[in-house]
């Protein structure tokens, strides 16, 4: 399990998503799970849904998506797959993403930066 971005800073009042990609799941092993704080999200709540998306080829992208962001929603999220590998055995993988608020000005000019910074990261992946 990988995070897109560690590092996410959102405009109070707006929307965003929290991705991780998964790799070796499958739709029939794997529970998938999203902490915030060391809590687990329980379902869908006012202002948080989970969008899970299994891919050919083992993977997985599993996409945390939040309304309207406040201060309680800064934090640390973790997204965890649980894979059955067998009999009483599991494989879990996890990665945290941290979200926090930026002022007006410094969002956009960040989303830049992260724009810039996924091309590059692309280009070197070619």
């Amino acid at each position: 399990m990988k995070a897109v971005y560690t590092e996410v800073v959102a405009k109070k009042g707006s929307d965003v998503n929290l991705t991780c990609h998964g790799w070796n799941v499958e739709r029939q092993e794997t529970r998938i799970i999203w902490k915030f704080n060391g809590h687990e999200i329980q379902g869908n709540t006012t202002n948080k849904g989970e969008v899970v998306a299994f891919l050919d080829d083992k993977k997985g992208t599993f996409s945390l998506y939040i309304r309207n962001v406040s201060a309680k929603d800064v934090g640390i999220y973790t997204c965890l797959a649980k894979v059955n590998a067998g009999i009483g055995k599991t494989d879990d993988g996890e990665d945290n993403v941290t979200l926090s608020l930026g002022r007006k000005g410094e969002f956009h000019l960040l989303l830049l930066l992260l724009f810039q910074l996924a091309l590059t990261k692309a280009q070197l992946n070619r």
